[in-house]
């Protein structure tokens, strides 16, 4: 049986505003910046964190790219979720091109 393995690291961006809120913790099927999975739609997850009192997230977006320079131009080739009304931060499932064994995908997050 042949295990997939997927590469996943994190970037993290915040929404343009003068959001006070920050995004940690980001993870990959519960782990933070893993070599390898075993998951063809990988859950990613993260914690928000704000200094203001009742602040809430309500919506985000997931880019998915296959290397760092088309994430850093904010070009998802792999997946782009695009504007989710949604306060979900914890196992938000990849549904974008099919992954592939040994595969590097980089991925952020926007709130």
């Amino acid at each position: 049986m042949m295990k997939f393995v997927f590469v996943c690291l994190v970037f993290v961006q915040l929404a343009a505003g003068s959001s006070a809120a920050t995004i940690l913790d980001l993870r990959c099927e519960r782990l933070k910046n893993p070599l390898g999975i075993d998951a063809t739609k990988p859950g990613f997850s993260w914690i928000i964190e704000s200094g203001r009192r009742g602040e809430i997230q309500t919506a985000y977006q997931i880019l998915a790219a296959s290397s760092p320079d088309a994430l850093g131009r904010n070009r998802g080739d792999l997946w782009d979720s695009g504007k989710v009304a949604s306060d979900q931060s914890a196992q938000v499932q990849y549904s974008g091109k099919p992954l592939a064994s040994g595969m590097r995908c980089y991925w952020k997050a926007r709130i």
